[in-house]
């Protein structure tokens, strides 16, 4: 894994009609967990510019529901051992925090 800087932070903006939402809850769009998690794992691979993958998530928290249109906060410490600390904010509302776990994923060859 190829060292990252000391922090990062991403910013979403997750309009109604985002994918994300789909089904979720129509009357009232709620991003599930696992929406947020998948955040989480695209902002890292982009924060390393590498082939990383989150392989797991330890101490998860979801303190209040993420709603379409709200801009998501996601901010992450400095890795340590192949974990990282993050918390999810929207404005001054803290939404959830945990740890992820991160490992090496190696590109697959193209086939042809």
């Amino acid at each position: 894994m190829n060292p990252a800087p000391q922090a990062a932070q991403f910013n979403f903006l997750l309009p109604q009609h985002s994918r994300v939402f789909k089904d979720h809850f129509p009357e009232r769009p709620l991003l599930p967990a696992i929406g947020l998690l998948y955040l989480c794992d695209w902002s890292v691979q982009h924060w390393f510019e590498a082939d990383v993958a989150l392989s797991g998530a330890q101490r998860l928290k979801f303190l209040h529901p993420v709603a379409a249109g709200q801009e998501l906060r996601i901010m992450f410490s400095t890795p340590l051992n192949g974990r990282i600390k993050f918390i999810a904010q929207a404005g001054d509302q803290l939404h959830a925090r945990g740890t992820v776990v991160v490992h090496s994923s190696p590109r697959m060859e193209d086939p042809s």
